[in-house]
């Protein structure tokens, strides 16, 4: 009787572990947005010719005040725009307002196939990236000279549910000019939840601030890469590892005396 209690105790310390540390990727179309945009694969420091600025990369949709100034897409930086090319791949999303004043924010956002799980910790990580100035190198963007990108205007990052805000970073990052940081939310998710059920949302927005801008700079723009999200087990209360220490002691085969 006592083998078969610690096994059945063995049994549950590994399920509780198992528990804990199994982490899944949620499914992102086009996360690192290097499907092809209008149809094309976009050339290096080329934005595509004949979009409208409303056009979102594959996968995605328009978020806010898109359209005339505030342009979205697809840009595949080279080094020439960044230090070291986009932060995955060759491109990134791009968030580009056509002024140096500022505006009303704009991005772009996707609804996932996955809906909110109670007892679930959600991990996203964006990678946010600060554009330098620059020269594009082909035509006919290279005619147009120097662009002016001082300034960095302000980004957020949401992962949303049924109209909720599970979790967001506003503009905590600053990276350097022509450099990638990596933004971390994390949402967890308790039973009860009023958006239990409903699709998750990621939502990556320029706040189109005028922040660091000179009287030079042609345009504020943010850009967005390598796009993942975690979902795992909500991990247990200190309260609950206490509890569980002594059970796996207990579970341990106890050596049978000489």
């Amino acid at each position: 009787m006592r083998r078969q209690h610690s096994i059945h105790l063995a049994g549950l310390a590994v399920v509780l572990l198992a528990g804990a540390a199994d982490a899944a990727p949620v499914a992102i179309v086009n996360a690192g947005f290097e499907d092809l945009y209008g149809g094309i694969d976009v050339p290096a420091t080329a934005f595509p010719a004949g979009n409208n600025g409303a056009a979102a990369p594959n996968g995605w949709d328009a978020y806010g005040a898109v359209g005339g100034d505030a342009y979205i897409g697809v840009l595949n930086p080279g080094t020439v725009f960044f230090v070291s090319g986009a932060s995955e791949g060759d491109n990134a999303a791009l968030a580009y307002y056509d002024d140096n004043g500022g505006g009303a924010e704009f991005g772009i956002e996707q609804t996932l196939a996955a809906t909110l799980a109670a007892g679930t910790l959600y991990t996203l990580q964006v990678d946010i990236g600060n554009i330098r100035s620059g020269t594009a190198q082909v035509a006919p963007w290279d005619g147009l000279g120097e662009y002016d990108l001082t300034g960095f205007p302000g980004y957020r990052v949401e992962l949303r549910a049924g109209g909720e805000v599970l979790a967001s970073d506003v503009s905590t990052l600053l990276p350097g000019e022509g450099e990638f940081l990596t933004s971390t939310i994390q949402a967890s998710v308790a039973a009860g939840h009023v958006a239990l059920g409903a699709n998750l949302v990621i939502r990556l927005v320029n706040l189109n601030l005028p922040t660091g801008a000179t009287a030079a700079t042609r345009g504020l723009e943010v850009d967005f890469d390598n796009v993942r999200l975690d979902a795992a087990p909500v991990p247990l209360p200190a309260a609950a590892w206490m509890l569980l220490a002594p059970l796996v002691l207990l579970a341990r085969p106890r050596r049978r005396a000489a």
